[in-house]
């Protein structure tokens, strides 16, 4: 076992440092943009951000999760698996692109540059993530870092040297999209020459066969992603773009805190899911209460660092212009331990099959975080959506890890007699059913 725990150790910090270097290439552009461009430019920039990664998420409908447990369990079809889903995500993609891009054109004509750049390269990073899910699958992690390592190298050579120039923002943007284009085609070009070409093939069979299994996933994951840009949103409607720039800035930082735990839920994820195939409940929930008591512990320490440091930190990442952005900080960045337990928690959903009943919780959640901003934001604006997203993160993270804990204690405890063996049988089925 220790040395199971060394190998998991190696694995989480190559993969927590190779999203670390993401984000911190991503603050390096931030800094960049806001010392360039005016705030309004900015508030319009994050505004499209935050429907463009909706609409990405509208497209990936819980393929990568999908694909990482599908893999996780069978290595040998793993081709077969990403070429199945590349085959559902690619016509979605298009469709997705050109239905946001004609309704903002409609609605919004003056964002509609910004968001057409914005929506194009996200879209595209998020091709990349199904790439990154297959390698996870195969828990091919060197691999993966390194894909993600040139992404970044080239995304940073390309910022700088157009800022260099004094270049606008659409340019930048074109800058993403360059980065990714040519990632996204080597990742492609290195996946054919390990495992063979990808058959794309279009079927509504084999399409719903795919859907059927990563759609409750994809619930889960849009709801998640409501719920992070609801605010923003709705900030972006009902109060003037600054304070949209603003807040957009602060909770930036906070998605930044994630590389804290996120590697720790992706590389745990293939082996809890492995640990269910195998019917081991009881190692199940003592392994998730033990990564619950270090997420609380990690999100704790962050939460009081952040805190205490806001006032250096916003100003050294951001500019003297965001001033504004340190008290919002300091409010979203006391949700860290429940957002880190979350995550978490989500991915013992995804193990357990639980998306139906995470569902259920996710869209109370969000009803309340978009009737509560509906009054928070008029009257307190980006301090209201911060409270507010606050205090509906703590009742989601809460519901996951109650449900989740109620079903490994329900599946784990003893019974005799017949009753046993139906209930053993009942529990086949259903993995089965889901296979």
């Amino acid at each position: 076992m220790s040395g199971f725990w060394r190998e998991t150790r190696v694995r989480i910090a190559l993969v927590g440092g190779s999203q670390l270097l993401q984000k911190l290439v991503g603050f390096l552009i931030i800094a960049i943009m806001t010392r360039h461009f005016a705030r309004e430019e900015l508030g319009e920039f994050f505004l499209a951000a935050a429907i463009g990664t909706i609409a990405a998420q509208a497209t990936e409908l819980g393929t990568g999760r999908h694909l990482i447990r599908s893999i996780a369990r069978d290595p040998s079809g793993a081709r077969g698996q990403l070429s199945l889903v590349l085959s559902l995500r690619l016509p979605l993609m298009l469709l997705a692109f050109l239905a946001v891009n004609a309704a903002c054109l409609a609605i919004r004509p003056s964002l509609s540059p910004t968001l057409l750049l914005v929506s194009l390269y996200l879209l595209l990073q998020d091709l990349q993530f199904t790439y990154s899910a297959f390698f996870v699958g195969l828990e091919r992690y060197g691999t993966r870092v390194a894909v993600d390592v040139a992404g970044q190298v080239l995304l940073a050579g390309l910022t700088l040297g157009l800022a260099a120039r004094g270049v606008g923002l659409r340019s930048l943007l074109w800058a993403y999209v360059g980065a990714y284009t040519v990632v996204l085609a080597l990742t492609t070009v290195l996946v054919t020459a390990r495992y063979g070409p990808p058959r794309l093939h279009w079927s509504r069979a084999r399409a719903w066969a795919v859907a059927r299994q990563s759609l409750p996933i994809f619930g889960v994951t849009l709801l998640d992603a409501l719920h992070a840009k609801a605010d923003t949103v709705m900030l972006g409607f009902l109060r003037p773009l600054p304070e949209v720039a603003a807040y957009a800035a602060a909770y930036r930082l906070l998605e930044v805190s994630r590389v804290g735990i996120r590697p720790v839920a992706l590389i745990f994820f293939p082996i809890c899911v492995g640990l269910a195939a195998r019917h081991d409940w009881s190692g199940l929930r003592h392994l998730f209460g033990r990564l619950t008591r270090m997420s609380l512990a990690v999100g704790i320490a962050a939460a009081l660092l952040v805190v205490a440091a806001a006032d250096l930190v916003v100003p050294l990442v951001f500019g003297p212009r965001f001033a504004d952005a340190v008290p919002l900080v300091r409010i979203l960045f006391l949700g860290t331990p429940m957002l880190f337990t979350g995550l978490l928690a989500v991915a013992l959903v995804h193990t357990l099959h639980l998306e139906r009943q995470a569902i259920r919780s996710g869209l109370w959640c969000v009803a309340a975080n978009v009737l509560l901003n509906a009054v928070a934001i008029p009257l307190w604006g980006p301090r209201g959506a911060a409270v507010v997203s606050l205090a509906t993160q703590a009742l989601w993270t809460v519901w996951l890890a109650r449900g989740v804990l109620t079903h490994l204690d329900q599946t784990a405890a003893p019974v005799t007699g017949p009753a046993e063996a139906s209930s053993s049988a009942l529990e086949e089925a259903r993995m089965e059913s889901v296979e």
